[in-house]
């Protein structure tokens, strides 16, 4: 299979937020840390995966496409039975950088409200 270079790049880029993150030491128990690492590791995975749903040319058809539908269609095109496992953990990964967002969220000095 030739794998296009657009794909090839994606990737690439996936795998070096990773090894970025991977070399990031934080004190155990840092929340934003924790948060830092959830939201960059969450993009590397919308990245990867993107990039191997365009390879196999699947990509959802949703305008604003997730983590679980990249899953979905990945699951679709290569007929995987056990990729439901991985979509309740994309799902429990969502939930909990959600809840960090939300709970570190600094206000916008633009809005006036503290």
């Amino acid at each position: 299979m030739n794998i296009d270079n657009a794909v090839r790049a994606q990737l690439a880029l996936s795998r070096e937020l990773l090894i970025e993150t991977e070399n990031y030491h934080s004190v155990p128990g840092d929340a934003l840390a924790l948060l830092r690492d959830l939201i960059v590791v969450r993009g590397a995975a919308d990245l990867a995966l993107a990039a191997i749903c365009i390879q196999l040319d699947c990509v959802p058809s949703k305008k604003d496409s997730s983590l679980a539908d990249y899953l979905d269609s990945a699951n679709k095109a290569l007929h995987l039975a056990a990729i439901s496992q991985e979509t309740n953990y994309v799902a429990e990964l969502q939930k909990v950088r959600s809840d960090l967002q939300l709970r570190f969220r600094l206000p916008d000095p633009a809005d006036g409200r503290e």
